[in-house]
Protein backbone atom coordinates (compact mmCIF):
# COMPACT_ATOMS: atom_id res chain seq x y z
CA UNK A 1 0.00 0.00 0.00
CA UNK A 2 1.40 3.57 -0.88
CA UNK A 3 1.37 6.41 1.60
CA UNK A 4 -0.72 8.19 -0.99
CA UNK A 5 -3.28 5.60 -1.15
CA UNK A 6 -2.52 5.07 2.96
CA UNK A 7 -3.39 9.02 3.00
CA UNK A 8 -6.86 8.68 1.68
CA UNK A 9 -7.63 6.08 4.57
CA UNK A 10 -7.28 8.75 6.94
CA UNK A 11 -9.77 10.47 8.77
CA UNK A 12 -8.16 12.37 11.59
CA UNK A 13 -5.94 15.24 10.55
CA UNK A 14 -4.06 16.98 13.34
CA UNK A 15 -3.89 20.94 12.47
CA UNK A 16 -1.35 23.26 13.85
CA UNK A 17 -3.27 26.82 14.60
CA UNK A 18 -2.55 29.81 17.36
CA UNK A 19 -4.92 32.66 17.29
CA UNK A 20 -4.87 36.39 15.36
CA UNK A 21 -2.04 36.38 12.92
CA UNK A 22 -0.85 38.62 10.28
CA UNK A 23 -1.16 37.93 6.52
CA UNK A 24 -1.07 39.74 3.26
CA UNK A 25 -3.65 41.91 4.40
CA UNK A 26 -4.68 44.04 7.05
CA UNK A 27 -6.22 41.87 10.00
CA UNK A 28 -7.46 44.41 11.99
CA UNK A 29 -9.51 45.28 8.73
CA UNK A 30 -11.29 41.58 7.98
CA UNK A 31 -15.05 41.86 7.35
CA UNK A 32 -15.34 38.37 5.73
CA UNK A 33 -15.60 35.26 7.59
CA UNK A 34 -13.27 33.91 5.52
CA UNK A 35 -10.60 36.74 5.92
CA UNK A 36 -11.31 36.24 10.00
CA UNK A 37 -10.54 32.12 9.86
CA UNK A 38 -7.30 33.41 7.47
CA UNK A 39 -6.08 35.79 10.41
CA UNK A 40 -7.19 33.61 13.73
CA UNK A 41 -4.83 30.83 11.78
CA UNK A 42 -1.00 30.84 11.64
CA UNK A 43 -0.61 28.45 8.80
CA UNK A 44 -3.53 30.23 6.79
CA UNK A 45 -1.41 33.56 7.37
CA UNK A 46 1.42 32.54 6.34
CA UNK A 47 -0.03 31.05 2.97
CA UNK A 48 -2.16 34.43 2.40
CA UNK A 49 1.47 36.71 2.82
CA UNK A 50 2.97 34.19 0.69
CA UNK A 51 0.30 34.07 -2.19
CA UNK A 52 0.56 37.99 -2.03
CA UNK A 53 4.34 38.35 -2.86
CA UNK A 54 3.54 35.53 -5.35
CA UNK A 55 0.64 37.57 -6.78
CA UNK A 56 2.71 40.76 -7.08
CA UNK A 57 5.66 38.80 -8.92
CA UNK A 58 3.50 37.02 -11.66
CA UNK A 59 2.17 40.34 -12.03
CA UNK A 60 5.49 42.27 -12.31
CA UNK A 61 6.03 39.59 -14.86
CA UNK A 62 2.82 39.28 -17.53
CA UNK A 63 2.56 40.45 -20.38
CA UNK A 64 -1.16 40.51 -20.29
CA UNK A 65 -1.11 42.29 -16.66
CA UNK A 66 -5.28 42.67 -16.92
CA UNK A 67 -5.97 39.18 -17.57
CA UNK A 68 -3.62 38.37 -13.96
CA UNK A 69 -5.66 40.66 -12.34
CA UNK A 70 -9.27 39.39 -13.46
CA UNK A 71 -7.70 35.61 -13.12
CA UNK A 72 -7.17 36.80 -9.20
CA UNK A 73 -10.16 38.49 -8.74
CA UNK A 74 -11.67 35.48 -9.95
CA UNK A 75 -10.21 33.04 -7.82
CA UNK A 76 -10.60 34.65 -4.74
CA UNK A 77 -14.95 34.90 -5.73
CA UNK A 78 -14.96 31.60 -6.82
CA UNK A 79 -13.08 29.42 -5.30
CA UNK A 80 -11.29 31.21 -1.86
CA UNK A 81 -14.01 33.09 -0.77
CA UNK A 82 -16.78 30.03 -0.81
CA UNK A 83 -14.51 28.01 1.47
CA UNK A 84 -16.34 30.45 4.32
CA UNK A 85 -14.69 28.99 7.80
CA UNK A 86 -13.45 25.87 6.36
CA UNK A 87 -9.77 25.80 7.28
CA UNK A 88 -8.83 22.75 5.03
CA UNK A 89 -10.69 24.20 2.02
CA UNK A 90 -8.66 27.59 2.49
CA UNK A 91 -5.07 25.81 3.03
CA UNK A 92 -6.07 23.39 -0.43
CA UNK A 93 -7.47 26.82 -2.42
CA UNK A 94 -4.54 28.58 -1.14
CA UNK A 95 -1.45 25.71 -1.96
CA UNK A 96 -3.46 25.10 -5.08
CA UNK A 97 -3.31 29.25 -6.14
CA UNK A 98 0.30 29.43 -5.28
CA UNK A 99 1.39 26.41 -7.30
CA UNK A 100 -0.05 28.19 -10.13
CA UNK A 101 1.30 31.61 -9.60
CA UNK A 102 4.93 30.06 -8.44
CA UNK A 103 7.43 29.01 -10.79
CA UNK A 104 10.23 27.07 -10.42
CA UNK A 105 13.18 29.83 -9.60
CA UNK A 106 16.01 29.65 -7.76
CA UNK A 107 14.20 30.76 -4.52
CA UNK A 108 12.03 28.20 -4.65
CA UNK A 109 14.67 24.90 -5.20
CA UNK A 110 13.87 23.43 -1.98
CA UNK A 111 10.12 22.99 -2.15
CA UNK A 112 8.89 19.38 -3.53
CA UNK A 113 7.96 16.43 -2.04
CA UNK A 114 9.96 14.11 -0.13
CA UNK A 115 10.15 10.16 0.38
CA UNK A 116 11.83 8.38 2.94
CA UNK A 117 14.85 6.18 2.09
CA UNK A 118 16.79 3.34 3.69
CA UNK A 119 19.64 1.81 2.82
CA UNK A 120 19.31 2.95 -0.83
CA UNK A 121 15.11 2.29 -0.97
CA UNK A 122 11.87 3.59 -0.27
CA UNK A 123 11.41 2.15 3.57
CA UNK A 124 9.21 0.04 4.66
CA UNK A 125 7.78 1.90 7.12
CA UNK A 126 6.98 5.12 4.71
CA UNK A 127 7.28 9.03 5.74
CA UNK A 128 6.14 11.82 3.01
CA UNK A 129 7.44 15.35 3.51
CA UNK A 130 5.83 18.50 1.46
CA UNK A 131 7.70 21.83 1.78
CA UNK A 132 6.76 24.79 0.14
CA UNK A 133 9.29 28.04 0.46
CA UNK A 134 7.22 30.72 1.60
CA UNK A 135 9.13 34.85 1.89
CA UNK A 136 10.77 35.78 4.83
CA UNK A 137 12.90 32.76 4.93
CA UNK A 138 9.71 30.85 6.01
CA UNK A 139 8.57 26.96 5.06
CA UNK A 140 5.13 25.61 5.04
CA UNK A 141 5.72 21.88 5.80
CA UNK A 142 3.04 18.83 5.97
CA UNK A 143 4.36 15.24 6.41
CA UNK A 144 3.23 12.00 7.42
CA UNK A 145 5.02 9.09 8.74
CA UNK A 146 4.06 5.61 8.96
CA UNK A 147 5.07 2.62 11.17
CA UNK A 148 3.12 -0.79 10.09
CA UNK A 149 1.97 -3.24 12.95
CA UNK A 150 1.35 -5.70 10.59
CA UNK A 151 1.54 -4.30 6.86
CA UNK A 152 -0.01 -7.15 5.23
CA UNK A 153 -3.73 -6.62 7.34
CA UNK A 154 -2.59 -2.68 6.54
CA UNK A 155 -2.41 -2.19 10.26
CA UNK A 156 -0.41 0.79 11.49
CA UNK A 157 0.13 3.65 13.88
CA UNK A 158 0.03 7.43 12.17
CA UNK A 159 1.95 10.42 12.42
CA UNK A 160 1.10 13.90 10.66
CA UNK A 161 2.86 17.30 11.02
CA UNK A 162 1.94 20.55 9.81
CA UNK A 163 2.46 24.25 10.18
CA UNK A 164 5.20 27.05 8.95
CA UNK A 165 8.97 27.11 10.25
CA UNK A 166 11.38 29.33 10.17
CA UNK A 167 14.53 28.62 7.76
CA UNK A 168 17.73 29.23 9.21
CA UNK A 169 20.73 28.46 6.25
CA UNK A 170 19.95 25.23 5.68
CA UNK A 171 18.32 23.48 8.41
CA UNK A 172 14.62 24.47 9.91
CA UNK A 173 13.55 23.81 13.34
CA UNK A 174 9.30 22.37 13.53
CA UNK A 175 7.69 22.34 16.90
CA UNK A 176 3.75 21.88 16.99
CA UNK A 177 1.23 23.14 19.49
CA UNK A 178 1.16 19.17 21.66
CA UNK A 179 5.42 19.72 22.02
CA UNK A 180 6.47 17.70 18.98
CA UNK A 181 9.67 18.96 17.07
CA UNK A 182 11.92 17.91 14.57
CA UNK A 183 15.18 19.38 13.19
CA UNK A 184 15.17 19.36 9.09
CA UNK A 185 18.81 20.09 7.18
CA UNK A 186 18.65 20.62 3.75
CA UNK A 187 20.82 19.20 0.99
CA UNK A 188 21.16 19.25 -3.08
CA UNK A 189 17.55 17.49 -3.69
CA UNK A 190 17.33 15.64 -0.13
CA UNK A 191 16.79 16.44 3.13
CA UNK A 192 17.80 15.21 6.46
CA UNK A 193 15.14 14.85 9.97
CA UNK A 194 16.68 14.04 12.80
CA UNK A 195 15.94 14.80 16.56
CA UNK A 196 12.74 14.03 16.41
CA UNK A 197 10.20 13.87 19.90
CA UNK A 198 6.70 13.80 20.41
CA UNK A 199 6.05 14.33 24.13
CA UNK A 200 2.52 13.86 23.75
CA UNK A 201 2.15 10.86 21.55
CA UNK A 202 0.58 12.30 19.09
CA UNK A 203 2.24 10.94 16.02
CA UNK A 204 1.53 6.85 17.33
CA UNK A 205 3.59 4.60 18.91
CA UNK A 206 6.63 4.16 17.32
CA UNK A 207 6.05 7.05 14.71
CA UNK A 208 9.06 8.81 13.61
CA UNK A 209 9.96 11.44 10.99
CA UNK A 210 13.96 10.71 11.56
CA UNK A 211 15.51 9.71 8.51
CA UNK A 212 17.35 10.29 5.07
CA UNK A 213 14.82 11.51 2.62
CA UNK A 214 15.07 12.27 -1.42
CA UNK A 215 12.86 14.80 -3.63
CA UNK A 216 10.85 12.76 -5.72
CA UNK A 217 8.93 15.62 -7.00
CA UNK A 218 9.81 19.21 -7.73
CA UNK A 219 6.57 20.23 -6.75
CA UNK A 220 4.71 19.72 -2.89
CA UNK A 221 1.89 17.09 -3.53
CA UNK A 222 -0.62 18.99 -1.88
Amino acid sequence: MTINKIKICILSVFTVSQPLFGAGFDCTKAGTVVEKTICSDQTLSDLDDFLSFSYKKALENSLHKNTTRAAQRDWLRSRRNKCNDDEQCIKEEYLSRIMELTDSDKGTSISGDYERYYQGKPDFNPSDINILKLKDKKIYIHGIAIWFVDKQKSILHLGEIEGSSLLIGDKAHYQDEYGGSLIITFGKSTLLISESTDPAGEWGVNVTFDGQYRKIKQKPDF
